[in-house]
This record gives structure tokens, C-alpha cells and sequence, in this order.
């Protein structure tokens, strides 16, 4: 575990949020930024428009980070005037720049217009070499993790708004397809399919409890610290309706911070543990084989993939054995249907070919199980830190809607 003695090697930056106001000052009720996807790295960003002229901050989505984190390049001679931040047409309002603490007044509105200055807080570490392992495409990343100087908990103690934000993430790459962009709320819903839909995804959030991890699993950390991760109670899991025969200390978080679930939207893909990863495989194998679908030679990074031939199409994606994740509350389970489990490929050679999107994560595993991206998409995911509790709904995807409807009906500030 780094010290956080390691962050006095980096440039601490104070993260300013204007809020652009609605004629006679009226804060709107809810908050919302466009996700992007990098189906080359499959990470999940937003964009912020920063200075004038405008410079484009693309940053990373983390659910589990201390901190938001942004490369820039060295400021050795800061002009006497200050820059100004200027929204793009039809965007978002809400914008985000890093400046360094001993100089706030390189940061202001831009001219005539109305605003709402936010408290500047230390929260976004600054570097000059890029980040290593993250897409080219951004500059950075944006923590959303349970803490107090996340986005979400700003927005929620600034704007009065309830503490929670929402998720719903694209499976097409946004970068070279415009248009199938996700969505991020902030504050609740209701969340809309689309702008005559009059069906509020909110109401039909299936919920279970958030749990505390009592060790921190960030990549930075001290010792005593708590995660700053969301973790839930898995309790089960099923395929097909028949429950798997695994260690059920292995879905319990210990002392030492070992075991349990979290959700990541750095992790591609959901890495089970060993024992966990291979009962499923082999449970998904014999289902699937009892639908006549074949299994055939693995493609890395996954263990298990089959023939997709044998697979008929439905709104839900390939008809294959459902997965499903029983949490703790009445009736809470999550649904995975074939679009979130099956993974395609776009080479040629492996055209009739689509793998199980689990992926073996050892006998060492940390955590026992890391819901990731790929099970999440064109999925609603609620965080919700006022009652803390975690909500979901697998509807969209079991009738064939996708994220980049909802992310029609992001509200205009």
C-alpha cells in the first residue's frame, strides 16, 4: 500500500466547479454529463470544457479513487490576466478546472455570465508525464468514489441535492461512433428512456445495501483506512436458476479486508476468483450444452467460449444460461442477461465465435468478486449515499433499449 507521503511528489491542485444558473438564478434539480466509451481500452470517460479558448478534459471514470487525478503540463510563467472558462454550445454548464492553490484568480467565469462559485477543494493531483495504463484519449481521472471531494458529493452539498448519482454505461465506442454516448445523473432521478417516454426507470430500482469494507483497497491508502470502494452482499449466485456449489467465505469480507463484491468501472470485465470462476464455468458449460450450444478453443483473456452459431438472437442479446447475483433484500438478485455476459470479437477468425465475459482472477484475489464494465452496460446503476444502498434494474437490456437513450434525456441547463 503507497504512503500518502507519495502525493508531495506530485502538484496539488484545487478543483473550482461553476455552476451556469438558469434564468432568475433557479438551480435545476438535476445534474448530468455524456459517458464515453474506448472499446480499445474499454474505460469509461466524461468531458469537461475548460479556458478560453477551450481546452477539452477528458477524464476517466473510477468509482474506487481517493482522488481525481489530471495531467497537464508545467505552468512556469502564468500570464498576469486571468483565462476564462467557456461552456460549448448545448453542453453541460458544469465545468472543471485544475489550477494551482497558490494562485485561484487564474480561474473565473466567463463574461456575462450569471454564476454560482463553488468552494475550491483539494482534491485533484496534478501531473506532467501521462498516466500509465489509460486510454491516450483523456487527460486524466474523475474519482467517484465515496468520498467528500468526489463530484457527486460537491454537487450534492453545493446544490442542495440528494447524495447519490447514477450510471449508465455505453457498450459502443463513442470515441468513433457519436451519437451512443451513456449518461452520469447526479441527485436521483427520474431517469427517462427517452423524452415522450413517461416510464421512470427509478421507480423499478431493484436496491441492497452498500457495504464497508474496514480496509481501504485504493492504490493509495493508510493504514486504518477504509475503502472508499462500493461493495454489496453477494449471497449467491445462479446460473440458470441452479445455485453454484462455492466456499461461501469467499462472498464475505474478513478482517483483514479479503473477499466480498464491489463494483469497477476500471475492470473491463468481472474477475471472479479462482474457485468462484471455474463452478461457474463449468455450470455455464453443462447449460449451455443442455441448449445444444457447443464449447469451443478459449480466446484470451477469457477461459470459456462457445459457439455462436447455436446461439438465437433476442432483445436480450444471445440466448444463452442467465446469470444472476442474489443479494441481501427481498427478491434483490441481478439478472445478467446474454448481452452482459457474452463477449464478441471483431476479428474474422473468431466470427462465430463469443466467450463468457468472466475472467479468472487467481486464488489471491483481494476481492472474491469485481463486477466490471461489461456487466454493467445499458444497465442502471444507482449509488445512493443518503440511505446507502445501491440500486439497479436490468430492464433496459430485457427489452433491447440501450444507455445512449437515456443519454438523450440529460437535463439542458
Amino acid at each position: 500500500m503507497a504512503s500518502k507521503s507519495l502525493l508531495s511528489f506530485a502538484l496539488i491542485f484545487t478543483l473550482s466547479l461553476f455552476h451556469f444558473c438558469q434564468a432568475g438564478g433557479v438551480i435545476p434539480r438535476r445534474h448530468g454529463l455524456t459517458i464515453i466509451k474506448d472499446n480499445v481500452k474499454n474505460q469509461y470517460f466524461t468531458t469537461f470544457i475548460v479556458g478560453s479558448p477551450p481546452v477539452t478534459f477528458t477524464l476517466l471514470l473510477d468509482l474506487g479513487n481517493l482522488y481525481s487525478w489530471i495531467v497537464m503540463p508545467t505552468i512556469t510563467n502564468p500570464p498576469p490576466s486571468a483565462p476564462s472558462l467557456a461552456a460549448p454550445p448545448n453542453a453541460p454548464p458544469m465545468v472543471v478546472a485544475a489550477v494551482l492553490a497558490a494562485m485561484p484568480s487564474l480561474v473565473r467565469a466567463a463574461p456575462t455570465t450569471p454564476v454560482a462559485p463553488m468552494p475550491r477543494l483539494l482534491g485533484v493531483i496534478a501531473f506532467t508525464r501521462p498516466l500509465k495504463g489509460i486510454s491516450a484519449n483523456t487527460k486524466g481521472v474523475l474519482t467517484l468514489g465515496n468520498v467528500n471531494i468526489a463530484l457527486h458529493s460537491v454537487i450534492s452539498k453545493n446544490f442542495r441535492l440528494a447524495n447519490k448519482f447514477a450510471l449508465c454505461l455505453p457498450t459502443t465506442d463513442t470515441i468513433l461512433y457519436k451519437g451512443f454516448e451513456g449518461a452520469l445523473y447526479f441527485g436521483g432521478g427520474p431517469y427517462y428512456m427517452s423524452k415522450e417516454s413517461r416510464h421512470d426507470f427509478s421507480k423499478s430500482l431493484v436496491t441492497t445495501p452498500l457495504v464497508v469494507n474496514p480496509k481501504s483497497t485504493a492504490p493509495i491508502s493508510s493504514e486504518g483506512d477504509k475503502s472508499v470502494e462500493y461493495f454489496l452482499n453477494v449471497k449467491a449466485i445462479e446460473v440458470g436458476g441452479t445455485p453454484l456449489k462455492i466456499d461461501s467465505s469467499l462472498l464475505t469480507i474478513n478482517k483483514n479486508g479479503v473477499g466480498g463484491t464491489k463494483l469497477s468501472t476500471l475492470d473491463p470485465y468481472t474477475v471472479l476468483h479462482r474457485n468462484i470462476y471455474k463452478a461457474l464455468v463449468e455450470l455455464f458449460t453443462a447449460k449451455a450444452k443442455a441448449m445444444n450450444i457447443p464449447r469451443v478453443a478459449p480466446v484470451a483473456p477469457f477461459g470459456a467460449c462457445y459457439d455462436s452459431r447455436y446461439m438465437a438472437n433476442t432483445t436480450s442479446g444471445p440466448r444463452v444460461p442467465t446469470t444472476d447475483f442474489v443479494l441481501d433484500g427481498r427478491n434483490a438478485r441481478w439478472r445478467i442477461y446474454g448481452a452482459n455476459l457474452m463477449v464478441k470479437f471483431f476479428d474474422i477468425k473468431y466470427r462465430n465465435v463469443l466467450c463468457l465475459g468472466f475472467v479468472d482472477g487467481g486464488l489471491k484475489t483481494t476481492t472474491s468478486i469485481v463486477i466490471g464494465g461489461k456487466q454493467m452496460e445499458d444497465n442502471i446503476i444507482e449509488i445512493d449515499l443518503e440511505s446507502f444502498r445501491v440500486g439497479f434494474t436490468s430492464a433496459p437490456v430485457s427489452l433491447g433499449l440501450s444507455c445512449s437513450q437515456f443519454q438523450a434525456t440529460l437535463p439542458t441547463f
